[in-house]
C-alpha cells in the first residue's frame, strides 16, 4: 500500500481567501484528492465519513435548509470534477473505523475541533465549527431526549430520503433535458445581457410543483447560482403564477425574466430595469 500525503497551512489559508477554517480544510482536502487521483489514474476514491458524519450532515442540512435533499445527508457514490467518490463505511461506527485502523495499523487524525477535550455536558461555544457544535452538544442531547441512538434513526431516514431523491432527480433530469438550455462555457448575449440559461415555461408548467422546483434548482445550481428555497420559489411563479411580473432577483448579481413563454436567466441583473 503506498501512502500519499501533503501537508498545507490551513489558517494561513483561509486567512488569505477569506474563508471560514472548516472550508478552507475541505477544500484544500478535496484538492489534493483530485490531484492524486489523476496522476494515479485512480478510478475511486474511498472516504471515510461514518455513521455520527452522516447523522451530523443531515442535522447540519435540515438547521440550513429545508426539504426532501437536506434529509439524504450524503450520498455513497459521487462524482465530482471527473472523479468519484465512496462511502463505504456510512453503517458503521466511529468506534468501527478506529477499530479497523487499530487492526490494521493505520494511524488516524482527531481534529481538535471537535472538543473531545471539553467535558461532555459542556457545550461547545458558538465560535467552534457547526459539525463540531452539532457533534459534540446537539446529538448527546437528542440521544438524551429520545431515549435511544438517534445517530442509526438519521441514517435510516438518510438511506430513504436518497432513495426518493435519486428517483426525483431521475424525472427532473429528463425534464431538464429538453426545458432547460445552458449558454455553454461563455454566456450568451441576447439584447447586451448576458444570459446563462433558458427555461421552456411552457415545459415546465405541465410537470407537478415538485418536479418544477427540482428543475429550477438544478438549472441555477449549474451556473454557479446559490439559490435558496424564496428564489426558486419565485422563478416557479413565473411559470406557475404568470400574470407579467418583473425580474426575480437571484443572488450575485444575477436575475431571472421571463417574455413569452421563455424564462431567461442572466448576470449582473440586467433584466431589474425592465
Amino acid at each position: 500500500m503506498r501512502l500519499f500525503t501533503t501537508r498545507v497551512d490551513v489558517p494561513q489559508i483561509a486567512q488569505n481567501t477569506g474563508e471560514g477554517i472548516e472550508s478552507a480544510a475541505r477544500r484544500v482536502r478535496y484538492e489534493f484528492f483530485y490531484r492524486t487521483a489523476r496522476e494515479q489514474n485512480c478510478d475511486l476514491i474511498a472516504l471515510a465519513h461514518h455513521s455520527r458524519d452522516q447523522a451530523e450532515t443531515v442535522l447540519m442540512d435540515v438547521l440550513r435548509s429545508s426539504g426532501l435533499d437536506s434529509l439524504a445527508g450524503m450520498p455513497r457514490i459521487v462524482e465530482r470534477d471527473g472523479v468519484r467518490f465512496a462511502r463505504p463505511f456510512l453503517r458503521l461506527t466511529r468506534a468501527d473505523t478506529t477499530g479497523i485502523c487499530e487492526d490494521l495499523g493505520i494511524t488516524w487524525w482527531d481534529d481538535p475541533t471537535n472538543g473531545d477535550h471539553m467535558a461532555a455536558d459542556e457545550p461547545l461555544p458558538d465560535d467552534f465549527p457547526l459539525r463540531s457544535r452539532v457533534r459534540h452538544t446537539l446529538i448527546p442531547y437528542l440521544n438524551a431526549f429520545a431515549g435511544g441512538d438517534i445517530v442509526s434513526r438519521f441514517c435510516d431516514g438518510a438511506e430513504l430520503a436518497s432513495i426518493e431523491k435519486s428517483y426525483l432527480d431521475g424525472i427532473a433530469e429528463s425534464v431538464a433535458a429538453h426545458a432547460v438550455t445552458f449558454a455553454g462555457d461563455s454566456c450568451g448575449s441576447v439584447d447586451g445581457d448576458c444570459e446563462l440559461l433558458r427555461i421552456d415555461a411552457k415545459a415546465l408548467a405541465r410537470e407537478p410543483r415538485a418536479i418544477r422546483l427540482r428543475v429550477i434548482a438544478h438549472a441555477l445550481a449549474a451556473v454557479g447560482i446559490e439559490a435558496g428555497f424564496r428564489h426558486v420559489d419565485a422563478v416557479d411563479r413565473l411559470i406557475s403564477q404568470w400574470h407579467g411580473q418583473g425580474a426575480v432577483a437571484l443572488p450575485s448579481g444575477h436575475s431571472a425574466f421571463r417574455r413569452k413563454h421563455v424564462i431567461r436567466v442572466c448576470q449582473d441583473g440586467l433584466h431589474a430595469n425592465r
